[in-house]
């Protein structure tokens, strides 16, 4: 996969697990108490593994395609 090659190490094989970086975002994100629309590729993890980094009393949605997955959340 050539896109691997530009991605950032840690983005690829944070401390954190899989959705490590994204949920260090979503922290700083709350803690500013910015209220964006923010949109990720989850690639082929389940809704159950992502649900685990949602902060709690947000709207979020969760799309799987055939190959990938994408979220929405709202701040």
């Amino acid at each position: 996969m050539e896109e691997l090659k530009h991605m950032p190490k840690i983005a690829l094989f944070h401390p954190e697990g899989p959705l490590g970086a994204q949920a260090a975002l979503f922290n700083s994100i709350k803690q500013r108490g910015w209220h964006p629309k923010v949109f990720i590729e989850t690639g082929l993890l389940s809704k159950e593994q992502v649900k685990e980094i949602i902060p709690k009393n947000l709207i979020w949605n969760y799309v799987k395609f055939d190959y990938y997955s994408i979220v929405e959340i709202q701040f």
